[in-house]
């Protein structure tokens, strides 16, 4: 019994110990300042590294070497920083110029997913859909790009050529027309518009032409 009193009186003064000469104020704030240090160089690296992977990229991009760009912009977002948006948007376009809609597809769907307010990721699925012929689908998405961003004037273009297809003639109107204010120097819009207004005829070939 004596013994055991001994003993936990030592290791009660092993504890008391080490209490005693455990860090000062002093020292647990340099230790703080040390980590938000190193935390704010590795955030400097990983942006710097964003920045030279962007601009290899985008050069690739420019000399449709898509696979090499896709390389470049793969390593942003699922590395460096899922959150640079204009990685994502260069992603899944490399992948669309090789063909590849699948992956664009599911690029444009991961990015909604992180960026649910983002206009051109919406389009962007909505027109992978437009390409597989999906055209409701299509038309789902394109709204939603044209109601998060009032002057995506693509999507509004996009909406009218569907509904001209469908042949829902006073939808290709108010698209159309919108499309054209938001991008009043092209000229096809502002014809095709004038046009679907002409009559019936005119807007059944047109809506031929759209569906070949």
């Amino acid at each position: 019994m004596k013994r055991a009193l001994v003993l936990a009186a030592f290791f009660l003064g092993l504890i008391i110990s080490g209490c005693a000469t455990g860090p000062s104020p002093e020292e647990l704030e340099a230790q703080r300042k040390a980590q938000q240090e190193a935390e704010a160089k590795k955030k400097a690296e990983i942006k710097q590294q964003v920045l030279i992977n962007l601009s290899i990229g985008n050069e690739h991009y420019k000399n449709k070497e898509y696979r090499d760009a896709i390389a470049s912009f793969s390593k942003i977002v699922h590395e460096l920083d899922p959150t640079e948006k204009r990685a994502w948007r260069y992603l899944a376009d490399s992948y669309y110029k090789l063909d590849e809609i699948d992956s664009a597809k599911a690029i444009y769907e991961e990015a909604i997913s992180l960026f649910p307010d983002e206009s051109p990721f919406y389009y962007g699925f909505g027109y992978m859909m437009e390409l597989e012929k999906q055209d409701s689908v299509a038309m789902r998405y394109y709204r939603k790009a044209a109601t998060l961003d009032s002057t995506n004037y693509v999507a509004a273009e996009a909406l009218g050529r569907l509904h001209l297809r469908a042949g829902a003639i006073d939808s290709v109107i108010y698209w159309y027309e919108r499309a054209s204010c938001l991008d009043s120097t092209n000229v096809g819009l502002w014809t095709t518009s004038l046009s679907v207004r002409l009559g019936q005829g005119t807007t059944m070939r047109l809506s031929q032409n759209l569906s070949r």
